[in-house]
């Protein structure tokens, strides 16, 4: 008997956030009960999450958020035996397309993207924070 099919399946929050729930995890039982792998990754962890979104220690935050980018580069490239990759939202809360790049133009993996809010584009003369919008967000992942 052959291998099962393997999914990675990438989101940015994790499971107690509602959009990863209801638009991801909440489907893994049933397609594992239909014979497919399905490996989830969050981009944020539960603990990460709980401090990410209040005010303060923004010292420690920016540090935590380089060491997840630089997991998720890290899990990406190392990424075998996959034989496609769903995306909820975008694979990474910061920065450019780097993992949709790594799996889908250098593995060559097919990637099913998964938006459960409006696509809006980062407008750094309109953002509270203009710098933080052009140099973090990327818009250009969804395109």
């Amino acid at each position: 008997m052959g291998r099962r099919p393997r999914i990675l399946a990438l989101a940015t929050y994790p499971e107690s956030v509602a959009s990863t729930r209801f638009r991801l995890t909440q489907m893994i039982p049933y397609l594992r009960a239909r014979g497919l792998d399905v490996d989830f990754r969050p981009f944020l962890d539960e603990d990460f999450l709980r401090g990410f979104y209040q005010r303060g220690n923004r010292v420690s935050k920016a540090t935590r958020l380089a060491l997840q980018t630089i997991a998720r580069l890290s899990s990406v490239i190392a990424a075998t035996d996959v034989d496609a990759v769903f995306i909820q939202r975008e694979a990474a809360l910061i920065g450019p397309p780097y993992a949709e790049m790594i799996l889908g133009s250098w593995k060559g993996l097919p990637i099913i993207f998964d938006f459960d809010d409006a696509i809006w584009d980062v407008n750094p003369q309109r953002s509270t924070h203009p710098l933080a919008a052009t140099m973090l967000k990327n818009p250009s992942k969804a395109i």
